[in-house]
């Protein structure tokens, strides 16, 4: 399956609530078929990181990289982020799980899809996945965070809040 190359769908919408959407932008394989998803869910605006654009830090990876080894890529804006509906809130807070998890059962039924998701990602992607894979939605087959803030996470969740910055 290599260098099947992409194509895009930008600014998919998912719903999550009553009026609230959430904007993914889709990456598939040129060939047609049904691929399983790799989904990583963004607490950043994502224009700069799709579009390829050099910036010293991409949390998303190359979508070619996944698209090239038949793979569909999705990466999801959270509420209030990019083109995502609705007030952003607390980082990792359980509405950000509710739509994550809203997010996996959308891309699991798309006609790209083959019904298989898997979750990728570096700091709040990588943390986001554990939150939502405890759950274990029916379409999710495994998770990959590669990086997570252990310290900044370990306080999330002990204190329901984000540490306190030093100087």
């Amino acid at each position: 399956m290599d260098h099947l190359g992409n194509l895009v769908f930008p600014d998919q919408r998912i719903g999550v609530d009553e009026g609230i959407s959430l904007s993914a932008d889709v990456y598939t394989p040129k060939a047609p078929g049904r691929y399983p998803a790799v989904l990583s869910f963004t607490a950043y605006n994502t224009e700069r990181l799709t579009a390829g654009i050099p910036s010293g830090s991409n949390e998303i990876g190359s979508p070619s990289v996944f698209t090239d080894r038949g793979y569909g890529r999705v990466i999801i804006s959270r509420r209030g982020m990019g083109r995502s509906d609705g007030d952003t809130g607390m980082f990792l807070s359980d509405r950000d799980v509710d739509d994550y998890e809203k997010a996996i059962a959308w891309a699991a039924i798309q006609p790209w899809c083959n019904g298989d998701v898997v979750l990728f990602g570096t700091s709040y992607f990588g943390m986001t996945q554990l939150q939502v894979a405890l759950r274990n939605p029916p379409a999710l087959k495994a998770f990959f965070a590669n990086e997570i803030c252990t310290d900044y996470f370990r306080h999330l969740v002990q204190f329901g809040e984000s540490p306190p910055c030093t100087s």
